[in-house]
C-alpha cells in the first residue's frame, strides 16, 4: 500500500469569497503535503474568483460553473475530477488544522491497512467544543454508532468506495444519502479529536430553513428514489424512517401526490413494528388533500421541526 497517497480536498463555494480563503489556506497548510485542492465556484456574483485568482499553488484545481447549479452539483463536479486515492469535502466557511490529514492517514497506514474511512470530531467555532458529545474515545465506528451521532463529523475516505456513486441533484442540502450508499462498504475508524473548525457563526449561516409544501414533495420524491437509502435506514435506524415515512405521507398527500404518498405508505406497512405510526398513516389516508394541505399550513412550523429532526 503506497503510504504517501495523494489525498483530494474538494471544496465547493458559491458567494464565500470572505471565508473561502481562509479554507484554502487551511488545506494548503497542512503539514501532510501530496494533496490536491479541487475547488469548484458554483457561479459566485460575489469577489470569489479575485479570491482564487491569488493562488498559484500547483496543488489548486479551480472549477468554474458559469450560473448556480446548487451545492449537490457543485461538490459532483468536484467528485468527478478527483485523482486522489483517498478524498474529502470541506465546506468553504470551516476549516482544518494542520495535522489533520497526516494524523488521520496514519490510522490506515500505520495501525490498520483495513481502515478506509477515518472519521474526526470537529470544533465548534463559537463554543470551542467538540460538536459531537456522543463519543469519548479513539475507536473503530460501526454504523450503529454513526447513527448515534446528532453533531457533525469530519472524514476522509477512500475514493475506491465511490465507485460510480454521486449525490442527488434534486436533493440539495441532503448530501447524506451519498453517504448511506457508501456506509456497509466501508470499515471506518473514529479518532476523537477535533480536526475541523466547523464555523457557526456568519451571515449566510442558515439552519432550519423553511420550505415550502412544493420543495417538500419535490424531496419526498427523489428520496422515493434513493434505493440505498431506504435499505440502509430500514436496517439500522428503523424508528426515524418509520417517522420519515409518515412525513413523507403527510407532505405528498397534502400536495395530491398520490403515486409517491402510495410509495411511502408502502414503505411503512413493510417495516416491523412501528403499530402507532401505522395507524396514523391509516387516519391520514382517510383525509382529503384538501384538508391536509390547510392542516399543514397550520401546523407548519411543528412539522418542519420535525422534518429537521429527522434528517438523518
Amino acid at each position: 500500500m503506497n503510504a504517501n497517497p495523494l489525498v483530494s480536498i474538494i471544496i465547493a463555494t458559491y458567494n464565500r469569497g470572505e471565508t473561502l480563503g481562509r479554507a484554502i489556506e487551511s488545506v494548503l497548510k497542512q503539514t501532510y503535503t501530496n494533496l490536491e485542492v479541487i475547488i469548484v465556484d458554483d457561479g459566485s456574483t460575489d469577489n470569489t474568483r479575485d479570491v482564487l485568482l491569488k493562488y498559484q499553488d500547483d496543488r489548486i484545481r479551480i472549477f468554474l460553473h458559469e450560473k448556480n447549479k446548487g451545492v449537490t452539483a457543485a461538490k459532483n463536479t468536484g467528485l468527478n475530477n478527483i485523482r486522489g486515492e483517498w478524498f474529502s469535502t470541506l465546506d468553504s466557511d470551516n476549516e482544518i488544522i494542520p495535522e489533520a490529514i497526516e494524523s488521520m492517514l496514519s490510522i490506515p497506514y500505520s495501525k490498520d491497512p483495513k481502515v478506509d474511512w477515518v472519521v474526526c470530531n470537529c470544533i465548534d467555532s463559537v463554543t470551542g467544543k467538540y460538536t459531537v458529545k456522543e463519543f469519548n474515545n479513539d475507536q473503530y465506528l460501526s454504523i450503529q454508532d454513526r447513527f448515534k451521532v446528532k453533531g457533525e463529523l469530519w472524514s476522509i475516505l477512500k475514493t475506491s468506495l465511490l465507485g460510480d456513486s454521486r449525490y442527488n441533484e434534486n436533493l440539495p442540502g441532503y448530501e447524506s444519502t451519498l453517504w448511506f450508499a457508501l456506509y456497509e462498504k466501508a470499515f471506518r475508524y473514529y479518532i476523537h479529536k477535533g480536526f475541523q473548525i466547523y464555523h457557526t457563526e456568519g451571515k449566510d449561516r442558515i439552519t432550519g430553513s423553511k420550505k415550502s409544501l412544493s420543495k417538500l414533495n419535490i424531496i419526498y420524491t427523489e428520496l422515493s428514489k434513493e434505493l440505498s437509502y431506504q435499505k440502509v435506514a430500514k436496517k439500522y435506524c428503523i424508528k426515524e424512517y418509520a417517522r420519515r415515512c409518515l412525513l413523507g405521507i403527510i407532505f405528498c398527500r397534502a400536495y395530491d401526490n398520490k403515486k409517491t404518498s402510495l410509495f411511502w405508505i408502502n414503505e411503512l406497512n413493510s417495516l416491523k413494528g412501528s403499530p402507532n405510526y401505522k395507524l396514523t398513516a391509516f387516519i391520514i389516508g382517510l383525509i382529503p388533500s384538501c384538508i391536509l394541505r390547510v392542516t399543514y399550513l397550520i401546523l407548519s412550523k411543528t412539522l418542519l421541526k420535525n422534518y429537521s429532526r429527522f434528517g438523518f
